[in-house]
């Protein structure tokens, strides 16, 4: 669990994350898993692990081999967004890129065909408790604040 992470949380969450051992959560999974365990048996505060994350969360994320900066956890979202920008970035064959044409809602309050999808591997973590998830990722050509959106179900 990356450090940082236990400043977004507020109060009995924040209490609960400083006690775990370090380096004993290796997925968002894992967490999920545990904090919503420790606070269902709890009967001061029954929440889910989502509803207890007050700040969002920014990471660094390893994508094809290149650490992408400004990567928002967005517990809103289902689906994996990066922009068009950042994969040119990335230098990497466009053979991959699939076509799609199914529309995002709610992209800066206004509807977006991303027009193209990709999978590409992200590694999160440091070794040697990293993951390596294969991601699509819906391309975007509109001017965003992060590099990348990605839902927290990874």
């Amino acid at each position: 669990m990356c450090r940082a992470f236990a400043h977004t949380l507020r109060r009995k969450a924040r209490d609960w994350a400083t006690t775990l051992l370090l380096k004993s959560i290796h997925t968002f999974d894992d967490f999920s898993k545990k904090i919503t365990a420790y606070f269902a048996s709890s009967k001061h505060a029954k929440k889910t692990a989502i509803s207890l994350i007050d700040d969002a969360l920014v990471i660094e994320a390893d994508i094809v081999d290149f650490d992408v900066k400004r990567v928002l956890v967005d517990n809103g979202s289902v689906a994996n967004i990066m922009s068009l920008g950042v994969f040119l970035g990335l230098k990497i064959s466009s053979s991959k890129i699939k076509p799609i044409t199914t529309p995002l809602h709610g992209f800066g309050g206004a509807t977006v065909i991303p027009g193209r999808t990709i999978e590409l591997p992200v590694t999160l973590g440091t070794y040697p408790d990293s993951v390596v998830i294969m991601t699509s990722f819906l391309l975007v050509k509109v001017p965003m604040a992060y590099n990348a959106f990605m839902a927290p179900h990874f």
